[in-house]
C-alpha cells in the first residue's frame, strides 16, 4: 500500500489480490474535503487500463436531464445503441466519446426502462453466456452477452441500429431463462 499526499488531498493506492494469475486489481481512493473519489482500473498484462469515471460522469448528468424521451418509440427486438457508460469491474462498458453499446431489447416494462442485452461483435464459441444475434440487414456478426442482462433507462438511448431476427431474438430468449 502506497500513501501520497498532495495539497490536502491524500491518495491510498493498493493491489487487491485476484484468483487470476494473469491479472490484479489496482484503485486509487482520494479524499478532497468531505469526498471520497475513487479511480479504479485492472492490470492486464502489465498495462493498467484505465476506466474514465470522470467524463462519463458529466455524460451521465446530461443524460439523467434528457426531457426528450416522450419522442423515443421503441419495441421488443429492437436494437439500439445506448450510452451504456463506464461501468464497474467486470461489467460492460460503453466505448467513444458516447460511451456507446448497442444492446437488444428483450422486454420493454415501459416508456421508461426496458430488460436490455449487451451485444458484442467480440466472436466467443463454446461460452454458453454468448448467444449469436443476427440482426436484419446487418452483416456485422455479433453475440449477446447474456449474463450482463439488466434493466436500462431509456435516457440511455441514442439511436436505432435495427431489429434481430426472430430465430435469434428466441435463442436469446431461452439462454436467459436456461442461465436462470
Amino acid at each position: 500500500m502506497n500513501k501520497k499526499s498532495n495539497q490536502g488531498t491524500e491518495a491510498v493506492s493498493f493491489e487487491i489480490p485476484s484468483s487470476r494469475a494473469k491479472m490484479k486489481r489496482s484503485a486509487i481512493f482520494a479524499k478532497v474535503g468531505n469526498f471520497i473519489i475513487t479511480f479504479s482500473g485492472k492490470l492486464t498484462k502489465n498495462k493498467l487500463m484505465e476506466k474514465d469515471y470522470g467524463e462519463w460522469h458529466k455524460k451521465k448528468k446530461i443524460l439523467n436531464e434528457r426531457e426528450d424521451i416522450d419522442n423515443i418509440f421503441f419495441r421488443e427486438k429492437e436494437v439500439w445503441w445506448i450510452a451504456l457508460g463506464v461501468n464497474v469491474g467486470f461489467e460492460q462498458d460503453g466505448k467513444g466519446e458516447e460511451f456507446r453499446r448497442p444492446i437488444l431489447i428483450m422486454k420493454k416494462f415501459n416508456k421508461y426502462l426496458v430488460l436490455a442485452v449487451p451485444l458484442t461483435t467480440r466472436i466467443k464459441k463454446d461460452n454458453k453466456y454468448y448467444v449469436s444475434c443476427s440482426i436484419i440487414r446487418d452483416n456485422l456478426p455479433r453475440m449477446a452477452i447474456i449474463s450482463q442482462t439488466r434493466p436500462i433507462d431509456t435516457k440511455r438511448f441514442i439511436d436505432k441500429l435495427g431489429v434481430a431476427d426472430d430465430d435469434s431474438y428466441i435463442k436469446i430468449k431461452n439462454a436467459i431463462k436456461a442461465m436462470l
